[in-house]
């Protein structure tokens, strides 16, 4: 297959899968952003009445889309929340502050995958396409890993002194990754002469 076929197959594919996952154009859609806090009124999907003891659930996406260029691709990731896929029966500021972590924790996971975009150099289309599958794996386990562990130490916000460990955590983390909240990142590309 010619490169040049291989760059349109490779955008092709980049655009349907950001378009079938929702596309950024979407209303139930909101892009995390510094100094930006959830409210109750953003959760409005429809409760699931036999999670007993489950009070919300913030439904957190991470995706992505690519411009390819000549001498670099520049790569827009972001992290959202889905109004229509999250959730509340409660309405305490403790569980609202709960679920912003869940947010937070997807937007640290975004800079982790921004951060090693940022460094990858991209010898050609496929080997950069394969970067981004294994790099968006890993990301999305990292994800779920820190999602599960601040569940369990926080009990879902009913340990309070978890609870406050962890809002120091996500706000140290958040603070440390900072470098990393422009969503579009540039990968360099070799040129081969």
């Amino acid at each position: 297959m010619r490169p040049s076929t291989l760059l349109i197959l490779f955008v092709g594919a980049l655009a349907l899968s950001f378009i079938a996952a929702g596309g950024e154009l979407s209303t139930e859609l909101i892009k995390w952003t510094p100094g930006k806090k959830l409210t109750w009124n953003d959760f409005q999907g429809k409760p699931d009445f036999k999670s007993k003891n489950t009070k919300a659930v913030t439904w957190t996406k991470l995706k992505g889309r690519s411009k390819i260029h000549e001498d670099r691709i520049e790569y827009d990731y972001s992290c959202f929340f889905n109004k229509e896929k999250s959730w509340h029966t409660g309405t305490s500021v403790h569980l609202l502050n709960h679920e912003q972590g869940h947010f937070d924790i997807g937007e640290i996971c975004a800079r982790k995958f921004r951060k090693a975009l940022a460094e990858h150099i991209s010898a050609n289309i496929s080997s950069t396409k394969k970067f981004l599958d294994s790099l968006e794996n890993a990301i999305d386990e990292t994800e779920q890993e820190l999602t599960d562990l601040y569940e369990r130490e926080t009990d879902s916000s009913r340990n309070i002194q978890g609870q406050l460990t962890w809002d120091r955590k996500i706000n140290t983390w958040l603070e440390e990754s900072k470098s990393h909240t422009s969503t579009l990142v540039v990968i360099k590309r070799e040129i081969k002469k």
